[in-house]
């Protein structure tokens, strides 16, 4: 995809403010994955059908250069329709988990009487005008929430420190492992460090 992307850039007219990347279903969610991994790359994901909860095991965020361009920058567009229930609930988990990691362009709709398919001609055209609506960020909103965030990532490092000054190694691991999930790069490189030095006290001390 990224050779494919690469190779339109150098071939074609393209505003590199408006490269997208898009799916259906299971193409979706990977629409999704190479957004958040490349947002210097690709300004949107336009995803049908199909998403996946960013802060967990499954899509841990990027590191903190990368996510706050996604944050700031990237407009995800999902478009599940309104009888297609799972992805529906998916979506709106998706959307709530973007939320609270202070992504500003997360949208999406549910077309009526659409089940597990892409939309009509006039659903569709919908979707392509959010896709292409910048995004809006109010700075002292996200001013705000970025620093809920860091906060919330600085206290549950400290608790892991706890745990590991106090040799529970186990809850340790554990909730390095939780973290990691949840927020990936952005408690880099201090989880790293972490990680590293319990694993090794851990070690040292004969567990």
């Amino acid at each position: 995809m990224l050779h494919a992307t690469d190779h339109a850039i150098a071939s074609l007219r393209i505003d590199p403010a408006r490269v997208y990347v898009s799916g259906f279903s299971g193409g979706a969610r990977l629409a999704q994955r190479v957004a958040l991994a490349w947002p210097d790359l690709y300004s949107g994901s336009l995803q049908f059908a199909g998403s996946v909860v960013v802060g967990t095991h499954r899509l841990p965020p990027p590191p903190m250069e990368l996510m706050t361009r996604f944050q700031d920058n990237t407009r995800v567009v999902m478009v599940s329709g309104n009888l297609d229930l799972p992805n529906r609930r998916n979506d709106a988990e998706t959307r709530e988990g973007l939320r609270a990691l202070c992504v500003a362009g997360e949208r999406g709709f549910g077309p009526a009487r659409l089940d597990h398919w892409v939309p009509d001609g006039r659903a569709f055209a919908r979707a392509l005008e959010m896709l292409e609506t910048p995004v809006t960020v109010d700075p002292v909103a996200q001013a705000d929430c970025r620093r809920r965030l860091a906060e919330t990532i600085a206290a549950e490092l400290d608790a892991a420190k706890a745990d590991a000054d106090a040799a529970r190694w186990t809850q340790a691991v554990d909730r390095l492992v939780a973290l990691d999930d949840r927020f990936g790069g952005l408690a880099a490189p201090r989880s790293v460090e972490m990680a590293r030095k319990i694993l090794a006290r851990r070690d040292g001390a004969g567990h």
